[in-house]
Parts: C-alpha cells; structure tokens; sequence
C-alpha cells in the first residue's frame, strides 16, 4: 500500500524536507508541515520520532487543512513535547504522556471513522498515559469530532532547529499495530482501494 509524505507545498518556508521527505527540520522561528494526504474514514497507525529537539514546542498529531502551521490551536490534535500533554482544537484533554525526550517515537492510532485518537510512546507506552486505554478495543479514545468537519492530515510542528522524522509505514513500526487497524498512513488513492477491496470482501 502506498503512503503519504509530508508536504513540500503545504509548509512553512522555514521548514526543510529531506529523507524523500519524511523528516521536517525548522530553520528559525515557529513552523511546521502536513501530509500530502489525508483521510476521512478508516483506522490508522502510523509513528513521528522526534529526531531533534531544541525547543518545548515540538508537537505532532493531525490537522484540518485550515489548522495552523506555526500555533496549533483550532483544527488539530496532537501531543506537545514539554509536557506530553493531548490537545484537541486548542482544548487541554487532561490526558498526558508525561515530558517526551529526544529519539523518542511516538505512536498514533486514529479511528477516523469514529473520530477517536490515541497517542503512546512507542513501542509499548500507555495510550493516551493510561493503563486502560486500547485502540484495539476502542477503549480510553480521546474524540476528535472537534476537528472532524473536513479530511485530516497528519501533522507536526515546532521551533528553531526541531526536527522530526514520519514513519508513515514504508519502514517497520517499532509499536505492535493495534487490533484492528491498518499500519501506516496511506495515501487517498490507496486508502480509496483498500475500502473497496474490503466491501467486496
């Protein structure tokens, strides 16, 4: 199945891709990037390793088309690295991976069918910083209606010298893939036939 990239037409002009543009490095101020691609429906897993950290700013998770790229507020969810903190639409959820260091991945299972999140450090940390909490089981999600008028793209941010590198699933997954979902993020195209090839299932 194909995935998708970050974006190098949907970024901020400080943010340089490379590794065929899976990891994001911000040259100066505040900036950040999304996927090429994004979905509406499905159940998806997919990894960001925040490859450098020089700042507390450095966030990912996924966004509206119209989410900002450089304060994410309205339109995104994410994981904010200073204090592994889980916003939605600029909303604190209560739920917390505890301070995210650097080399650290974190792991994204989203539901978007069900508009449920949950976010882990990989490769075996709680989702969503609870013992309970289980994509596979839908159990502990964090809603995501918030943001769900539009498709949802993934999405990272930072400041001055942060650098992030995606496994949308061209390599390994370093977590085990939750029940039930798909690894990696696909692009619109692949997700479009892999729905059609199971409704013909």
């Amino acid at each position: 199945m194909a995935n998708t990239t970050w974006n190098p037409a949907d970024k901020t002009a400080n943010v340089t891709l490379s590794l065929a543009n899976l990891r994001a490095t911000i040259a100066t101020t505040n900036g950040g990037t999304r996927g090429v691609d994004a979905l509406t429906s499905g159940k998806y897993y997919w990894e960001n390793t925040y490859t450098t950290l020089n700042t507390n700013s450095i966030a990912c998770g996924i966004s509206l088309a119209s989410g900002s790229l450089t304060s994410p507020v309205a339109g995104v969810a994410y994981v904010q690295r200073s204090t592994g903190n889980i916003f939605i639409n600029g909303a604190n959820t209560g739920s917390t991976l505890g301070i995210i260091g650097a080399g650290a991945v974190i792991g994204i299972a989203h539901d978007f069918t069900a508009h449920l999140i949950w976010f882990r450090v990989a490769a075996a940390g709680n989702w969503n910083g609870s013992g309970t909490a289980n994509p596979g089981t839908a159990v502990g999600g964090l809603s995501t209606s918030a943001i769900s008028s539009g498709p949802l793209y993934p999405y990272m941010c930072g400041a001055i010298n942060d650098a992030m590198t995606a496994n949308f699933g061209d390599s390994a997954l370093s977590g085990a893939l939750p029940a039930g979902f798909t690894a990696g993020f696909p692009t619109a195209a692949a997700a479009s036939s892999q729905a059609r090839v199971m409704v013909l299932a």
